[in-house]
């Protein structure tokens, strides 16, 4: 070989072997999703409605709030609004985001307007969801922050569906405290935040329904097992810590739509969208057994355990597809509930004893077992019951959260 090439090939080798040990050393930023609720509409049957004394929708006219947890720290956040779930245009005047304060729904520190494309006021097409531009705001894991709208025109807000956040009058998303507040219920305005960082996270989704869900009354409340498992992930030394997010609807099923798009309608918004999946966590499928057939929910088709199966198979298939592996929780006992029956029992059984011995998912959670009364199998443990009889209280969903093995995300 001439000395000229060993000249220019020397350099070259040198350069090549660096690469790998500086990928190896370095972290570029990026985004990682840190919060979500998914959009829903609720579409209930008039005896449901009588029955629990249940109003209409409401559109409020004024400022919104709305308390959210975050999973993942960084230096930035930008929003997600949505309207997807509504059939007219939302006019967003005005919108702002700051770290909570200590009393529930109150904002502490510099109160941060959001921008869209520049401009301090969007309008959102129906059916469309709206991103903000980048924030600089510096947050933790497990820090909850206040996002609020000013909606002159009017949001549309479903009185179902878990979620509590405040309305006033005005523009008051500049206010650390809203004057003349007053409380709503629905699904939330705010359908996911993303935190930008210099270790971007592996994310975890939590797919289901109220049962991972877990609004509350109370914002500041624990929502859901998959906080409590955000909280553990946080503990972990960097290179094993995951964003987990909660993809839970109350009411959702696998099959039916009514209580929001059915779980294999909505798996391409509320997971496959998000950037860097690597798992999902399924624990959803007792209430199409329990809506199954005609009852005070609507008239639905009688469900077996071999529909709820195939529903399973094709969730697995399609999160296979593109890489994220599926874990799934035994569904719990529901004795003593609104709508359960011994013959819808045996469904449920069947199913656990199909999760429990079959190959196809990546991983199990007997939920089941961690929530189950030793004395009555059939039963939610006293301790862990809300008081409906399916429910978990703050003490259920922790032990949920804690009884998930982190090896399962290796």
């Amino acid at each position: 070989m001439c000395a000229h090439v060993r000249r220019v090939l020397l350099p070259l080798a040198l350069a090549a072997a660096m690469v790998p040990a500086m990928a190896a050393g370095s972290h570029s930023k990026g985004w990682t999703e840190a919060f979500e609720a998914c959009p829903a509409e609720i579409a209930i049957s008039q005896e449901y409605a009588t029955t629990y004394n249940i109003p209409g929708p409401q559109t409020v006219v004024g400022t919104v709030r709305y308390t959210l947890f975050v999973t993942t720290g960084g230096t930035a956040v930008r929003v997600r609004l949505t309207n997807e779930t509504g059939t007219t245009p939302l006019l967003i005047q005005a919108a702002s985001i700051a770290l909570a304060g200590d009393v529930p729904d109150t904002a502490k520190g510099n109160i941060m307007p959001l921008r869209f494309g520049g401009q301090a006021s969007l309008t959102v097409p129906a059916g469309a969801p709206a991103l903000s531009d980048p924030v600089p705001l510096k947050v933790s894991a497990a820090d909850r922050l206040v996002v609020s709208i000013y909606a002159p025109q009017g949001a549309r807000f479903s009185p179902i569906g878990g979620a509590s956040m405040i309305s006033a009058e005005g523009d008051q998303t500049q206010a650390a405290q809203l004057q003349g507040a007053h409380s709503i219920s629905g699904r939330p305005f705010v359908s996911g935040v993303a935190v930008e960082s210099a270790r971007p996270l592996p994310v975890v989704v939590t797919l289901g329904d109220s049962l991972t869900d877990g609004v509350r009354g109370n914002p500041m409340q624990l929502r859901g097992y998959s906080e409590e498992l955000s909280r553990r992930f946080a503990k972990l030394p960097p290179a094993k810590q995951r964003s987990v997010i909660n993809a839970g609807i109350g009411g959702n099923r696998i099959l039916q739509t009514g209580w929001g798009d059915n779980a294999l309608a909505r798996l391409e918004r509320d997971v496959f969208r998000v950037g860097s999946v690597s798992h999902i966590i399924l624990f959803e499928g007792i209430n199409d057994i329990g809506m199954s057939g005609k009852s005070v929910f609507g008239d639905y088709p009688i469900i077996e355990a071999d529909d709820i199966v195939a529903g399973y198979r094709q969730i697995i298939a399609r999160a296979h597809a593109k890489g994220i592996k599926v874990i799934i929780g035994t569904l719990m006992p529901f004795k003593g509930s609104g709508y359960y029956s011994p013959e819808k029992d045996q469904i449920r059984l069947a199913v656990n004893n199909w999760i429990r011995s079959s190959k196809e998912f990546d991983g199990i959670v007997d939920f089941d077992a961690i929530i189950r009364d030793p004395g009555d199998p059939l039963k939610v443990k006293t301790e862990f019951d809300s008081g409906d009889h399916i429910h978990p209280n703050d003490a259920g969903y922790t032990v949920m959260g804690d009884g998930i093995d982190l090896t399962l995300f290796r």
